[in-house]
């Protein structure tokens, strides 16, 4: 298959993939994100020692805090994000096609994962600054902010550990298949 039509199905592919994601998300409710609300907050007990208790409306809610794990803390788009960047940044470089479409539900679980710790990681860093306010930043504007940080700093180190390992093991496949010569 000529590799122009043969990217052109894969972007398209990772094009459903996301858009549909994007359009369950803007009609879901909480109870319909519990595949990603409820690993997040299993994290989030865990690294925290706080509990949380579910509430349909709310999602996952301490009161003594004042803190609830809800559906705008799912990071649906951040996953979408990953998985685009996944798809562009490096399924679009492997040789072999079945590795390429392999790759598509690699990457996509890799972009579960990712979004399930870091997730937890804004929400328990958000935890330890509580409601504190910073050169007249309120405490959303804060959390708010520390999600565009801590979003774009993982996607920044998911993709450099990942093109890293990958340029890693393509140069190891080269230098097989040359020493086999």
């Amino acid at each position: 298959m000529n590799s122009t039509i043969k990217n052109t199905f894969i972007l398209g592919s990772m094009t459903l993939v996301a858009l549909g994601l994007k359009k369950f998300y803007q009609t879901a409710e909480v109870p319909d994100l519990q595949w990603i609300l409820g690993p997040t907050k299993v994290l989030v007990q865990v690294f925290s020692g706080l509990s949380f208790t579910y509430d349909a409306t709310e999602g996952y809610v301490n009161t003594a805090h004042q803190f609830s794990i809800a559906k705008s803390c799912a990071g649906v788009n951040f996953l979408i994000i990953v998985f685009c960047t996944s798809v562009f940044g490096f399924t679009l470089k492997i040789q072999n096609s079945v590795r390429q479409w392999i790759s598509l539900p690699a990457f996509l679980g890799i972009a579960y994962g990712l979004t399930v710790v870091v997730n937890a990681f804004r929400i328990i860093s958000a935890l330890t600054f509580g409601q504190t306010q910073m050169m007249g930043i309120d405490a959303n504007g804060l959390h708010e902010m520390e999600g565009v940080i801590v979003y774009l700093s993982f996607l920044l180190i998911y993709y450099l550990t990942m093109h890293y390992f990958l340029q890693k093991t393509h140069t190891m496949n080269t230098y097989k298949s040359t020493a086999a010569v």
